[in-house]
């Protein structure tokens, strides 16, 4: 089902994994018109302004993302004369090898090494994650992939749910109605039987498939159920044709940076410029403490204001 492929990866002088992935300006367009919709936030390309709980507003390049479509000398470029703290530029950088656990990192597969997916199930990934991917399968497993209106409102309630066993504000259901519209928005869904096991949503810029938000069915053993899932989206991403998956950012060194791993992706350090104060983790990790503890009902409902008002989440 899934064997073959060539064991030479396709590479050609001008692609480079060590260079990190950027989203095209269009995309950033699209993302500012989704984000303005959803939350009302003003847009003045390449920014968009949010308003901090203190009542300054910040412009933020792109806000919600992990990067944007400028790398840091263009970052700096576009910033050079601006007052420190007006704006708020978000991009990738090599990571470097001292890096502490708990630096944000983008974990993201540079597809354009492989010639298609076959070659990379067939050489890039382990012989034990294809043995637990089939074995997904063979127990009932289903995957499926909607861009339907219908399919942010399914996705968005098992979202919700996860993001206040996390203690993180979710974004409204809208940001994802409109994603689905105008920035290829696609759910992904492992199924066994009537049950949604996990739910993922994607973003597909026209290189970048951003493999970006996830809802996990408590009741459920999503262990095996998630190789799946991801490895339906990264074949899915071969067929579109992207250089680059990404899996999104994690904190180096936790559960959710190693899962990661089992792609064997390269890693970029997610920052800004200017450079933050600190990591984004332990910036909000008392308030992830005490955002737990709120009723799950009272915190649907609060994140979407919430999150609003973090330029720098």
């Amino acid at each position: 089902m899934f064997e073959g492929g060539s064991s030479q990866p396709a590479v050609s002088e001008a692609d480079s994994a060590d260079a990190p992935p950027r989203l095209g300006a269009d995309f950033v367009r699209r993302w500012l018109d989704c984000a303005g919709a959803a939350l009302g936030l003003r847009a003045e390309f390449p920014f968009a302004r949010v308003r901090r709980f203190g009542g300054q507003a910040r412009r933020v390049c792109v806000p919600y993302l992990s990067y944007a479509h400028l790398d840091a000398a263009e970052a700096a470029a576009l910033l050079a004369g601006e007052k420190t703290g007006g704006s708020l530029v978000r991009h990738l950088a090599a990571l470097p090898p001292d890096a502490p656990e708990g630096t944000p990192v983008i974990s993201a597969v540079p597809l354009f090494l492989w010639r298609d997916a076959d070659d990379f199930w067939e050489h890039a990934l382990t012989a034990n994650l294809r043995k637990k991917i089939r074995k997904a399968t063979k127990s009932g497993h289903l995957v499926e992939r909607s861009n339907l209106p219908a399919a942010a409102r399914d996705f968005h309630s098992l979202f919700a749910a996860t993001m206040h066993r996390h203690g993180t504000p979710p974004y409204p259901r809208k940001l994802f109605e409109e994603a689905l519209a105008r920035c290829g928005g696609e759910v992904v869904t492992v199924r066994r039987g009537d049950t949604i096991v996990v739910a993922y949503f994607l973003l597909h810029d026209r290189e970048i498939a951003l493999f970006m938000w996830a809802g996990f069915n408590p009741a459920e053993d999503a262990g095996y159920a998630s190789l799946l899932g991801e490895w339906d989206s990264i074949r899915d991403a071969f067929a579109r044709g992207c250089r680059w998956f990404d899996l999104g950012r994690a904190p180096l060194g936790s559960p959710a940076w190693r899962h990661k791993q089992y792609w064997h992706p390269r890693l970029f350090h997610a920052t800004t410029t200017p450079p933050p104060g600190g990591s984004v983790y332990s910036r909000y990790a008392f308030a992830s403490r005490l955002w737990r503890r709120l009723p799950a009902g009272l915190a649907r409902r609060l994140g979407p204001w919430v999150v609003s008002h973090l330029p720098d989440a």
